[in-house]
């Protein structure tokens, strides 16, 4: 069944009560909540959560409801070795465990809801901005720009004079490893 959202909030109570027994919302992140200058967002913030009533123990009579939550986007930004672009689909995911209790907010697995609402919003917001990486790389084997005359390095060697060794660093040139 889908669900559906106010002020970020969708009402779980369907799930605890037995008439459903699974509620789906898909929605797109509001522009504000991205908050990365060097990153260009080609499509939105995409957000699909499913919360599912599950039955769990020997007899198959304990409830227990979990939360389905996937955040992706399509980005472009330039790589932080070489600084050529990269185009690249971050995604997301993470299931959770609902409870009606108090949870501690260092939970990782388990969130509450407040009298039977979860503000979905907030979750998929942290989701995001919690796995975001804080830089990116057009190959994991990137070799980066030269720090003398700036070529990219992934594009061959240099002819600088970069063997020159910084005098501040040339006493380590004496040092002797058995």
């Amino acid at each position: 069944m889908k669900a559906e959202i106010k002020d970020g909030k969708i009402s779980v109570k369907p799930i605890y009560n037995g008439e459903e027994r699974e509620l789906e919302v898909s929605f797109n992140l509001p522009e504000e909540d991205y908050g990365f200058d060097d990153v260009t967002f080609e499509t939105p913030v995409r957000v699909y959560a499913r919360v599912t009533g599950k039955a769990q123990g020997k007899e198959k009579n304990e409830g227990y409801t979990e939360l389905y939550l996937e955040v992706a986007a399509d980005i472009s930004t330039e790589c932080a070795r070489c600084l050529e672009p990269v185009c690249e689909t971050v995604e997301f995911n993470k299931a959770y465990g609902l409870t009606e209790s108090k949870v501690s907010e260092d939970s990782e697995e388990y969130l509450s809801t407040d009298h039977g609402e979860l503000d979905i919003l907030e979750c998929a917001r942290s989701l995001f901005l919690l796995n975001f990486p804080s830089r990116f790389l057009c190959d994991e084997d990137c070799k980066g720009l030269c720090g003398e005359c700036g070529k990219n390095l992934n594009d061959g060697e240099c002819d600088c004079n970069k063997k020159e060794v910084d005098p501040r660093l040339a006493v380590l040139k004496n040092l002797k490893f058995d």
